[in-house]
């Protein structure tokens, strides 16, 4: 893991090092604190104990623990006084622990980062086979955006554990093959979502009973519904950035990328743009923490006309 990377960790994860949790002062109560959100906090604490475990002392893990050994199934947890004020010291001491780290290394994790890159995390990979036909995948995702600026990609990091991939966009539109792809991620995210939705139509349809001719004809229109949505996206992006090579091969290239893009999300990938980016850019990729709630960029685009 190189400095970039674990400095995006860090900085994504600091706010979940903030421990929420109410007091209670009512005497009859049977406990004096309630955590709550403590799975987004594990995460956190995961997180740091992944990219920086020397942060994490004896002591405060000690603190923890009551915290980070509570099921999986549970969001809150009661405590009386002395447990809950240990819980609270140890988690500001870890953030704070944390909040310096990242102040450090940030002028070095800047210098050593790319503007124009992507890193890529594959989590579901078991044998090398598995990882060759995922490159390959990405390789044809990343083909239609590249090859049309005259781009190249360079391998600049590989990590182990959950593979972590760092990839140098290089070449005079660099930076716009970046917002293409990001764009391209973001539409197969969308396209992602509307499938669900339309398996979720069609499960609520068989709990009603309806016949296998009617079942099959809602299955077709939702398939028909994804491809144009699919087109509709490859067009938006090609428009966009591409308006003079706008051409049906073009569009079964850019087409080709979301299925691509769509295949390595199935894989649990995960796409974060360069910490060195510009802000817009780093708003044109979606956010893996909440990719349910990705909606298509035209659909978000339609509904800024309507309301002006």
């Amino acid at each position: 893991m190189n400095l970039p990377q674990i400095y995006r960790v860090l900085t994504s994860q600091l706010p979940n090092l903030s421990i929420k949790y109410y007091e209670y002062e009512e005497k009859e109560q049977a406990y004096d604190y309630i955590f709550t959100d403590i799975d987004l906090y594990k995460s956190a604490y995961y997180a740091v104990i992944s990219f920086a475990p020397f942060l994490l002392d004896r002591v405060t893990a000690d603190f923890l623990e009551p915290i980070i050994k509570r099921g999986s199934q549970y969001s809150t947890l009661t405590t009386n006084k002395e447990v809950g004020k240990g819980i609270i010291s140890g988690a500001n001491h870890l953030k704070e622990s944390v909040d310096r780290y990242v102040s450090y290394i940030e002028p070095f994790a800047l210098n050593n980062a790319e503007e124009d890159s992507i890193d890529v995390k594959f989590i579901h990979i078991s044998d090398l086979d598995e990882l060759e036909k995922t490159i390959n995948q990405l390789k044809r995702a990343l083909n239609a955006p590249v090859f049309e600026l005259d781009g190249r990609v360079e391998i600049q990091q590989v990590n182990s554990g959950s593979i972590l991939i760092t990839l140098v966009i290089i070449g005079a539109f660099a930076n716009q093959i970046v917002r293409m792809v990001a764009n391209l991620i973001w539409a197969a995210v969308a396209i992602k979502n509307k499938a669900h939705q339309s398996q979720v139509f069609i499960e609520h349809g068989r709990t009603l009973e309806l016949k296998n001719d009617m079942l099959e004809l809602i299955k077709e229109q939702a398939k028909h519904s994804l491809e144009k949505g699919k087109e509709s996206e490859a067009q938006h992006i090609i428009n966009e950035f591409l308006p003079e090579k706008n051409s049906p091969e073009n569009l079964v290239n850019f087409k080709a990328s979301i299925d691509m893009f769509d295949a390595l999300l199935e894989k649990g990938a995960e796409f974060y743009p360069s910490i060195k980016a510009a802000e817009e850019v780093k708003q044109l990729f979606p956010d893996f923490n909440a990719l349910n709630l990705i909606e298509s960029k035209i659909k978000m685009l339609d509904e800024g006309k309507d309301k002006s």
